[in-house]
């Protein structure tokens, strides 16, 4: 096992920030991810800088198969690059 890099921690804080704006575009897909987690738009907005609310939108996300699926083709990303950057970001080491 290794420590991830800071290249790889940016770039899963960029995959986070993605998942926030395709959450963003779409006002059925914002209000799903503000209903479930309780967060409103404002907190979103201010806490896009945290770890925490990176890996919370990811993971919302993982536990939605077909929002999962719709960001990584808007994306263009494999489904599982999701998983570990929300693994990178909440400091679990992954190994790869």
């Amino acid at each position: 096992m290794h420590r991830p890099t800071d290249a790889q921690r940016d770039e899963a804080a960029t995959l986070a920030l993605n998942a926030v704006e395709f959450l963003f575009s779409d006002e059925e897909r914002l209000q799903g991810f503000l209903g479930t987690t309780g967060i409103d738009a404002e907190d979103l907005k201010a806490g896009l800088s945290t770890t925490e609310v990176q890996s919370g939108v990811l993971e919302y996300l993982l536990g939605r198969e077909d929002l999962l699926l719709a960001f990584c083709e808007a994306y263009d990303i494999e489904p599982e690059h999701p998983l570990t950057a929300a693994t990178i970001l909440t400091g679990v080491i992954p190994e790869w």
